[in-house]
């Protein structure tokens, strides 16, 4: 049982709560959003949602938002070419500022430094042999200067 929660309220029930209440963030995440707004669209008391949500996940629905759309950002960050204030703006955050200080606070690192990190990941590990020939490449380049 949930502390402070009564007993006529079972743990399956703080459980589909909780599932609601990732569904909704999921769904809504790019929208501003408060614990009292969240409550009110799921027809829960806030005070219920937080404690029920606390005890389920060992967090709270508002920092669950805040790590999803961090973990959006990251997508978007490694997969696009949005800029980072885009990508802000894309994931829910009202201000660049307070986008580079969640993303810090949650990964330890500014959303520049995770760009800057995922491109040298991107290319570690390619190597070409030096004796490596791209023969289709080489026979178009040379027809093409042939004429034929």
């Amino acid at each position: 049982m949930v502390e402070g929660l009564s007993n006529s309220d079972s743990p399956a029930e703080s459980e589909l709560l909780c599932n609601a209440v990732f569904k909704y963030i999921k769904k809504h995440y790019k929208e501003e959003m408060a614990l009292r707004s969240l409550a009110d669209a799921l027809g829960y008391n806030q005070s219920y949602i937080g404690q029920a949500f606390k005890h389920n996940t060992k967090t709270t629905p508002v920092r669950f938002l805040y790590s999803y759309r961090i973990a959006k950002a990251k997508e978007l960050i490694a997969y696009s070419d949005y800029n980072l204030k885009e990508i802000a703006t894309i994931t829910g955050f009202k201000t660049i500022h307070h986008f580079a200080r969640m993303f810090h606070n949650l990964e330890g690192v500014t959303p520049g430094q995770w760009r800057e990190r995922e491109k040298e990941g991107i290319r570690k590990g390619i190597f070409l042999n030096e004796s490596f020939e791209n023969k289709t490449l080489l026979i178009r380049h040379n027809e093409a200067e042939t004429g034929k």
